[in-house]
């Protein structure tokens, strides 16, 4: 082996050296979330059971009377939010709508909404009947008021005409 393909042979093995380092190191420190379920057609397994569903519920309001909330999940990961705050304007009700994603997560314990809105939102899958709204902690809610929502008979069409943003 002459001296010119030594030092090829030297490039090369540090080039791959130092990609094979840099992946390590990347991977290494990525940044590591409790891993989540991707929603999966056979629904029954994460808990909420048979899709498409329907969950609503009225829930407290700091700024209004209530907030109703129709959660519609889809198979295949696609939610739609439809969220009614009672009395809001001049006594009438304002609907805001929210489309996204959401995942189930590896304990089938919590339900995940990903809608790049705003943070995730989730609820305690307490059964297939009932998600309970969890705080923007991801803890329990600790009150003597509703946080739930109950599995409607119908799948909620939510059909309406809606502004998005």
């Amino acid at each position: 082996m002459n001296a010119r393909s030594r030092g090829r042979s030297i490039v090369a093995f540090a080039s791959t050296t130092l990609w094979a380092t840099l992946l390590l190191l990347a991977v290494g420190c990525a940044h590591h979330e409790a891993p989540a379920l991707l929603p999966s057609a056979d629904s029954a397994d994460s808990g909420i059971g048979p899709l498409p569903a329907t969950f609503a519920g009225d829930l407290p309001c700091a700024d209004c009377s209530g907030q109703r909330l129709t959660l519609t999940l889809r198979p295949g990961g696609l939610f739609l939010l439809r969220q009614t705050y009672v009395g809001v304007a001049a006594g009438k009700d304002e609907q805001v709508y929210e489309l996204g994603r959401w995942v189930v997560s590896e304990g089938r314990t919590r339900l995940i909404l990903q809608s790049g809105h705003e943070g995730p939102r989730q609820f305690a899958i307490k059964d297939a009947h009932r998600l309970s709204l969890l705080g923007i902690d991801g803890q329990e809610i600790r009150s003597q008021l509703n946080y739930d929502l109950t599995r409607s008979e119908r799948v909620d069409p939510i059909d309406d005409t809606m502004p998005l943003r």
